[in-house]
């Protein structure tokens, strides 16, 4: 690779990487918005419940504890589902830079042994064969990376969609049988 040529791509790789600093910044602005908006719904939940429970109205902060709990659950799905999207965003962005990079690298390689093809001697093309062989690999091997990766991302959001739905059903399950109580209790 001529020297103009890698100025002119290291140039290009300082963009990219600025790029992506401001790209993973704004996600965790979005992130971070999202919690602290959460932040303030539990602050004013727990401003209802103290006043409820000043008045012992045992049946309000019943009704606000279950209000809130089914509240939560859909805001966590709302939440995954953000978070989710701007990850895999992110991901699908980030390694088609790293691709492009990885592919400039194998072309460097490749215009390397193509030019010294010709002045090595017989016994070294062994050696080009072998370069190229692993060049090949590492391309192949960077493919399967991205598969794993995007695997694991896609069984992180069934593990979360599980546990949301199973925190809904606990929370339906566990409302009821506190309600029965409540009122044969009266």
């Amino acid at each position: 690779m001529k020297s103009e040529n890698l100025e002119q791509w290291n140039k290009q790789k300082a963009e990219e990487l600025f790029s992506l600093s401001h790209k993973m910044l704004d996600i965790a602005k979005e992130l971070t918005e999202c919690n602290a908006k959460e932040m303030r719904i539990h602050v004013n939940h727990t401003i209802e419940l103290a006043k409820h429970s000043a008045k012992n109205n045992l049946k309000e902060i019943e009704k606000l504890q279950n209000d809130a709990a089914i509240a939560a659950a859909f805001r966590m799905d709302e939440y995954r589902v953000k978070a989710k999207t701007l990850l895999v965003d992110a991901h699908h962005e980030l390694t088609d830079h790293s691709s492009k990079h990885l592919q400039k690298a194998m072309d460097s390689l490749s215009d390397w042994i193509e030019h010294t093809d010709n002045k090595m001697p017989a016994v070294n093309q062994y050696l080009g064969k072998v370069v190229r062989d692993i060049s090949a690999s590492g391309s192949i091997a960077f493919e399967e990376g991205r598969k794993l990766i995007t695997s694991a991302m896609d069984d992180a959001d069934h593990t979360l969609t599980n546990m949301a739905s199973a925190n809904e059903l606990t929370t339906t399950t566990d409302t009821t049988p506190a309600t029965k109580i409540s009122k044969s209790n009266l």
